[in-house]
């Protein structure tokens, strides 16, 4: 298993550089409350995941694996970790938008539920509300099973 690390803001161009291969939205990296984390080979960021966390819930985000590593199960690797940080802590529900990989997240067992039905905490993100298309599809999961 490769080692997860939590990334820094010197970290920030390797992080944009992959997230762009794949298309994903880096706009808002620099100002959303956004934790990376990531794993590196030969000093290179080969995958990346993050969570933008308001409490309760939070939304999981920028998940990239470099072509050259995919289908190796680092995706579901951070999916895990980033699961795991979540319950520690005490995040409630995991939220995200996707427009590609819809089947990736109903094998981990995220739910596809309406964008109307997402929290407004989810739904106020800069992601939610301007920067991810209307046609992504949202999912949750629930990560804390003492929900109030």
């Amino acid at each position: 298993m490769d080692e997860i690390l939590k990334l820094n803001n010197s970290d920030r161009t390797s992080i944009a550089t992959l997230l762009e291969s794949h298309n994903l939205p880096v706009s808002d990296l620099e100002t959303a409350p956004v934790v990376f984390y990531g794993i590196t080979k030969d000093e290179q960021l080969i995958a990346v995941g993050a969570l933008e966390i308001i409490k309760p819930v939070a939304l999981l985000r920028s998940l990239a694996v470099h072509p050259d590593h995919q289908k190796k199960g680092l995706g579901k690797q951070i999916i895990t970790f980033l699961e795991n940080k979540a319950k520690e802590l005490n995040i409630q529900r995991l939220y995200l938008l996707t427009t590609t990989a819809e089947s990736f997240f109903s094998q981990l067992n995220y739910q596809e539920i309406s964008r109307d039905l997402c929290p407004s905490e989810i739904q106020s993100t800069g992601e939610f509300s301007t920067i991810c298309p209307s046609s992504a599809v949202c999912f949750y999961k629930q990560t804390d099973t003492k929900v109030k």
